[in-house]
């Protein structure tokens, strides 16, 4: 299971010293072509975090009339941002040879970090799994001494940002596109496992009219098929627990009496919006798949109008934020288990 395979990454790998059968040590590779440069890493990571960037248009300027019209926009592409936390530890005798300086490794990534500040290629290696993007944030904590003062343990977190429209289709659209398919029959959430049904390519007027309607359908006990202009995933395990929040909003307006005067606001509290979060667990051979599938419903505004169904509970809402933690590995880096945990916006009442 891999997120690249092809040749367009196979060169990401030479040097590495992986064969793909012997347990895979990941790697750190920063900057392009003859100058790159590969960081090994001591301790392969017990978790990597994905969360995906959200899209959204914005006004562009016309500078012959001086004002922002709605004619022109610009759509932002979204991003993947990867968190990876390291441990560097003095306390192994032998490591690439010699005992490990963790302050002369910190200082080294560092000093990658630094170059070309801002806009710093690097891609994090670890058996098949490439991740290439931009070194976007750096830290270090240092949390064990000697008792002459020399560091023997540190805690380095890096954050890698991937926003090229092309590879990030690659990661979350295509594993997207296989993720969400309908089993073909109808489903209804009341046999035991819950659904998330997403309405796709639909305009606003008519994916609110399918999620009512699907709605209505299984709190009435009928099913949902891929016929209902939906497409479904039915979760692997039940969620262990779920939480729906509304919030009530403050808000000053003018009463039309002396504008100078404190009588002159008065105060109203508006009923906010339902927001729906849950927490999902993933296992086996397809979690990194599933994880960037997850992703990928925020890669368009069309992926994100979606129902999650548990038997006569229905929910249906915009995805507003999405992440995902790969927590545990095979022994050739493979993620085999995940969480993705996720947010929705009530869309109507």
């Amino acid at each position: 299971m891999a997120a690249y395979t092809g040749n367009r990454y196979a060169a990401l790998l030479q040097g590495t010293g992986q064969t793909g059968t012997a347990p895979a040590k990941a790697y750190l590779q920063f900057g392009e072509g003859e100058n790159a440069g590969t960081f090994q890493v001591q301790f392969n990571p017990a978790e990597l975090s994905f969360s995906a960037g959200q899209t959204g248009k914005k006004k562009k300027k016309d500078f012959q009339s001086g004002k922002k019209t709605s004619a022109c926009t610009w759509e932002t592409v979204p991003g993947i941002r990867m968190n990876i936390k390291l441990v560097f530890d003095a306390g192994i005798e032998e490591w690439e040879g010699s005992t490990c300086d963790v302050q002369g490794k910190v200082r080294e990534l560092f000093a990658e970090a630094e170059k070309n500040c801002g806009d710093t290629k690097a891609a994090f290696l670890w058996g098949e799994f490439v991740f290439p993007g931009i070194l976007e944030g750096l830290s270090a904590e240092y949390t064990m001494f000697s008792p002459e003062g020399k560091i023997l343990r540190a805690n380095v977190e890096l954050t890698i940002y991937l926003n090229d429209k092309q590879k990030v289709k690659e990661l979350m659209g295509t594993h997207y596109d296989s993720l969400f398919k309908s089993p073909g029959k109808g489903q209804r959430s009341s046999a035991g496992k819950a659904l998330l049904a997403v309405v796709k390519d639909r305009e606003e007027k008519e994916t609110t009219d399918i999620l009512v309607n699907a709605a209505a359908a299984l709190r009435g006990g009928g099913t949902l098929s891929m016929a209902d202009g939906m497409e479904l995933f039915e979760v692997q395990y039940n969620p262990a627990s779920f939480s729906v929040r509304a919030e009530s909003t403050r808000r000053e307006f003018e009463n039309g009496a002396d504008k100078n005067t404190a009588e002159s606001l008065s105060q109203s509290v508006f009923p906010g919006e339902q927001t729906f979060s849950v927490e999902l667990l993933l296992e086996g051979e397809e979690t990194q798949k599933t994880v960037l599938g997850f992703l990928g419903m925020l890669s368009s505004e069309r992926k994100r109008q979606v129902l999650f169904a548990w038997g006569d509970f229905c929910f249906p809402g915009r995805v507003e934020s999405m992440s995902g933690s790969c927590t545990m590995f095979d022994p050739f880096g493979n993620p085999i288990r995940a969480k993705v945990s996720m947010t929705l916006r009530l869309m109507f009442a």
